[in-house]
């Protein structure tokens, strides 16, 4: 009797220690170890090509995120997002704020790739997705889980050397409470801005956009609730090939209250200069004032604002960098920007008659092409890009001297007559095979693969064998 009571009490314990468990968060785990969360709710917008082609290729994501814990009473107070592209490079940090929400802007080259989104937070389980060609989409708006980590809840906090609730792993300055995070853009190289100088005196030029080159780029340094604190710049002259003498900026408009200005700019000698003042509510910054004298040279600049700036209520990236002709004395910007205050061209389009840019933007290190080549000589695939308003080969600009060949659209077997095709019926030796191709409605493709019916729905006399 003694061993039957042993054996029932030892029964009794283990179901009392199994009930205790199955209140647990990480009770759903998987036999491998593996959470199985609720599906994502994905509210994407995918990106139009039917509204005005302006040649951009630096292109605007709205990123808008909601993280709720899963099956858990934890908050999680401190979840931390990067976002990396295919080769690793890291395109954006933020912090999900307290009310488990996060919005921003994020600025993608125009050539489609996957961007891999991570979720981290202590003391639960890092969340990581895969976003197939995230340049595609004009909003990324997606509800997200994670599930709470037992052993990261036993592990040691991560510190937080200037309490501004990010870790010092993810913070970019963990002795700063008020910076955080430093995003540079674009993740890879640099923006490369070009431009043709003959406005309104010939069509884009000879549209070779060479006779001023420079690239730049910008780092956005945002504190603990992805706002703007700083924002720094990085500017060479690239090239120059033109006759005229130009000067070069770049404007900043739409923030909000006083930032501290500083500029290291090349002057009309060629010399390296430095400027700092308060500026408010917009900036003209003047890096090159001679482009004859500036070509291998660096310039840079930075604008700290006294109130922080929300990252989708402010001028985007790229701004509006400008040429400024003195020959001629007029400005030249990218489509759609706004001309310099007073100047000889207010309101244009910065079009050419034919809808050419005098202002083109790669995001990226390119390579120019030759003096009076035009741009589709060099780059074969910028003609395709255009004519499908954006649409296709969107990374144009990566394939110098690289002509495009479309896949051949052939059938699977060699078309020998217009009703007939060559096929191996299995014997390993070809036979001639008759298509019904006069049959009532039944029509033959262009390249012979394949048959259809022209009527919808298909009628009640026909059958289609897929095989």
């Amino acid at each position: 009797m003694k061993k039957y009571r042993a054996f029932f009490l030892l029964v009794f314990i283990i179901m009392m220690m199994s009930a205790c468990f199955m209140g647990e968060p990480w009770s759903n785990l998987s036999p491998g170890g593996t959470a199985s969360l609720p599906p994502d709710l994905v509210s994407d917008t995918p990106r139009s090509f039917t509204g005005p082609f302006e040649f951009d290729t630096l292109l605007e994501v709205e990123l808008e995120l909601t993280v709720v814990p899963y099956e858990s009473t934890a908050e999680a107070a401190n979840v931390i997002i990067t976002l990396h592209d295919e080769q690793g490079n890291l395109v954006y940090t933020g912090k999900i704020q307290p009310d488990g929400s996060l919005s921003t802007i994020l600025h993608l080259p125009a050539a489609p790739e996957d961007m891999t989104l991570t979720l981290h937070a202590e003391d639960f389980e890092d969340r990581e997705v895969i976003i197939k060609d995230m340049v595609n989409y004009l909003v990324i708006d997606r509800t997200m889980s994670i599930l709470s980590d037992p052993l990261k809840s036993r592990s040691i906090t991560l510190s937080d050397s200037d309490g501004d609730l990010i870790p010092d792993f993810y913070d970019a300055f963990p002795n700063d409470p008020d910076r955080a995070f430093s995003n540079l853009i674009p993740a890879d190289g640099a923006l490369t801005v070009a431009y043709e100088d003959l406005f309104l005196r010939a069509q884009a030029g000879d549209a070779d956009y060479n006779d001023f080159i420079a690239k730049y780029s910008i780092t956005e340094i945002t504190n603990s609730s992805n706002r703007i604190v700083e924002l720094q710049g990085t500017v060479e002259a690239v090239a120059k090939m033109a006759g005229y003498n130009h000067l070069f900026g770049i404007m900043i408009d739409n923030f909000e209250g006083d930032a501290l200005f500083n500029v290291d700019y090349i002057d009309f000698n060629g010399n390296s200069q430095n400027s700092e003042t308060i500026i408010a509510g917009n900036a003209d910054i003047v890096l090159f004032k001679s482009t004859k004298n500036a070509v291998g040279k660096t310039a840079g600049f930075s604008l700290k604002f006294d109130s922080p700036q929300s990252s989708t209520g402010m001028d985007q990236v790229p701004y509006n960098p400008y040429l400024l002709v003195y020959n001629t004395g007029h400005d030249i910007h990218m489509i759609g920007e706004a001309a310099l205050p007073g100047s000889i061209n207010p309101g244009d389009s910065f079009q050419d008659a034919e809808g050419f840019p005098w202002a083109l933007l790669v995001p990226t290190d390119w390579i120019h092409p030759d003096e009076s080549q035009r741009i589709e000589v060099h780059y074969p695939r910028f003609t395709l890009w255009r004519e499908s308003f954006g649409a296709e080969h969107s990374d144009w600009y990566l394939h110098y001297d690289d002509p495009y060949e479309p896949g051949d659209n052939q059938p699977p077997y060699a078309v020998i007559g217009p009703d007939e095709v060559s096929m191996d019926a299995g014997s390993g030796s070809a036979q001639t095979v008759t298509l019904l191709t006069n049959a009532p409605g039944l029509e033959l493709d262009p390249d012979g693969d394949n048959a259809f019916f022209a009527s919808n729905p298909l009628p009640s006399y026909a059958t289609l064998d897929p095989v």
